[in-house]
């Protein structure tokens, strides 16, 4: 296992931070639809960007892999906003909605995933 530098620490974090907002953009530009598109979007970003870097962990530093997918992917996409969604279409009375919602952000996240391992692999 590789140690962790602080520098990689510090840098996941604004990584993370600049992620945040990224979404927080992107579920505010999107809100309003009956589909939650912005917190879709981010998780597919995410995911793919994911995909690239495990494809090339082998040819990067591990640290550099922690600061992509762990703060940079990690911040990006997110559960918490899914659920949140989610509940409030089940709220709404669209169960067909939020069971949709949360099958494509799973099929589409994957499937960019791999798409992106694929490509670059």
């Amino acid at each position: 296992m590789t140690a962790i530098p602080l520098w990689a620490w510090a840098l996941a974090v604004v990584a993370g931070g600049f992620a945040a907002v990224t979404r927080g953009w992107l579920v505010e530009r999107f809100a309003g639809r009956r589909l939650p598109l912005g917190v879709l979007v981010a998780n597919i970003a995410a995911c793919a960007l994911a995909g690239v870097v495990v494809a090339v962990r082998d040819r990067i530093d591990a640290v550099w892999v922690f600061v992509l997918v762990g703060g940079l992917c990690g911040a990006l996409s997110t559960v918490a906003d899914l659920s949140r969604d989610t509940a409030l279409l089940v709220r709404d009375g669209d169960v067909v909605g939020a069971v949709g919602n949360v099958a494509l952000n799973v099929m589409l996240g994957l499937g960019a995933s791999w798409a992106a391992y694929g490509l670059v692999s």
